[in-house]
């Protein structure tokens, strides 16, 4: 059961991983350049369309956190694991989320920047996430 759900954790870490990553490097910086008339607009479409993708997934890398938690063996890797949820939950919930709400009034640079500048501690925490799941299911598979 352990490794099924390993599996499932490289599988989900990964899609996050590479979601964070294009929104860091291409999503976000290219906020800058859309028309402040479009802003509201372009920043409520932003908002549902990226809970889609993000929302449901975020949910389940929590649920499944808290479960590997309860498993027997290393218990580093999974209080490693669950150490980069809480940073993704905390900055998602305590920065984020005002952020974006704020930024649904209209175009306004300097929370564009601090943005793009909290978005940093996700993006390491997803990728640490990442490299923490494979090592965890390379060591399960070996044992």
């Amino acid at each position: 059961m352990l490794k099924s759900l390993l599996v499932v954790q490289l599988a989900l870490t990964g899609y996050l991983a590479g979601l964070i990553c294009v929104i860091q490097w291409v999503h976000y910086p290219l906020s800058r350049h859309i028309d402040p008339a479009q802003w509201p607009e372009y920043q409520s479409a932003h908002m549902s369309r990226m809970f889609g993708l993000v929302g449901p997934a975020m949910v389940a890398e929590l649920l499944l956190a808290v479960v590997l938690l309860g498993f027997e063996g290393p218990r580093g890797w999974a209080w490693a694991n669950a150490a980069c949820v809480a940073v993704v939950w905390g900055v998602t919930m305590l920065v984020h989320v005002p952020l974006h709400n704020q930024l649904v009034a209209g175009y306004d640079a300097q929370l564009i920047e601090r943005l793009v500048d909290w978005n940093w501690p996700r993006t390491v925490a997803w990728l640490g996430k990442l490299a923490i799941a494979a090592n965890w299911l390379h060591g399960a598979w070996r044992d």
